[in-house]
């Protein structure tokens, strides 16, 4: 099985990593590029494939009377009745 391992790292902490990103079926990488806000990571391969990844979620969430709903992640709110 061949793939590639895209790993982040913080700055202020090299030594530690944050994340490994998978890139199943993939010898190598082309190009990488964040937007601007850091939100989304995108990773381009010389076999013309893109993949985006979003390294952060942003807090989405409402309430009405005595409930409360928010993005836990892509695929899933999560409700709740307030205390």
């Amino acid at each position: 099985m061949l793939f590639y391992r895209v790993r982040i790292h913080q700055l202020s902490e090299m030594k530690e990593l944050t994340s490994i990103i998978v890139l199943e079926e993939e010898r190598s990488v082309d190009k990488i590029s964040w937007t601007e806000d850091g939100q989304l990571l995108a990773v381009s391969t010389p076999r013309g494939n893109l993949h985006v990844y979003l390294t952060r979620l942003p807090i989405l969430g409402d309430a009405h009377n005595t409930r409360i709903s928010f993005l836990t992640s892509l695929l899933e709110v999560r409700k709740c009745a307030r205390p």
